[in-house]
């Protein structure tokens, strides 16, 4: 496969921790196809570049092979793009890319209070790729993003023409509008926090009378 097939299939699966994300080291050995062999290879982009434990990556006993356990490494989003950037190979750039956008993603989650975001929602639901656009069953989005599904496809339609298409009696519409579906379920989310939220001041303040005290003659 090409780098740049590669790059239209290619989505990480992360680990959770806490509210960070991790990448096993070792998907990200065989995601840049790099024959040196594991072990050597992981150790040696630590020493190399100076990565800490507990900082960078977080390393965990694995599954036992031959009788022997294995050591895993799990990286945070930073260690995978640096280690993308100093393979020096089109697929390293690749990877680099990704991983800034899961970093976008992440960040978005946290300033906004994303529920779910597109690399979520594609692990949600079957999507297709059609003349270069990734299509989304939009009923589909519609539930996860907690939109209700009575809707047609009006308004997407009025708005959206060009990223709407029917096909195999279902609507599918492009990223890019999923990517507006996110924002409006984010700010929508973010409206009902705010409404929720106790006054800086009691409702009737300001609107109370005041005591009136007469000035004082001081001639």
């Amino acid at each position: 496969m090409s780098a740049s097939s590669k790059a239209m299939v290619y989505e990480p699966s992360f680990t959770r921790q806490g509210d960070n994300l991790l990448y096993d080291a070792r998907l990200l050995h065989r995601d840049l196809e790099i024959e040196t062999k594991f072990t050597t290879w992981i150790q040696r982009r630590i020493q190399e570049y100076g990565f800490e434990k507990e900082v960078d990556f977080f390393p965990k006993m694995g599954e036992s092979i031959g009788g022997r356990k294995s050591k895993e490494y799990f990286l945070t989003l930073d260690m995978c793009k640096e280690i993308g950037m100093v393979e020096r190979t089109e697929i390293g750039r690749i990877i680099r890319k990704k991983f800034i956008e899961a970093e976008k993603e992440l960040h978005a989650k946290r300033l906004y209070g994303q529920k779910l975001n597109l690399t979520e929602l594609k692990r949600k639901v079957e999507t297709r790729r059609v003349n270069g656009y990734t299509l989304y069953p939009y009923r589909q989005v519609q539930e996860l993003l907690g939109f209700s599904t009575k809707t047609g496809v009006s308004n997407v339609r009025r708005g959206y023409a060009g990223l709407l298409l029917m096909m195999d009696n279902r609507a599918w519409v492009a990223e890019q509008y999923v990517q507006v579906m996110v924002a409006r379920a984010t700010a929508r989310a973010k409206t009902l926090e705010a409404k929720a939220t106790q006054p800086v001041l009691p409702m009737n303040f300001g609107m109370q009378e005041l005591p009136f005290t007469h000035p004082q003659n001081h001639a």
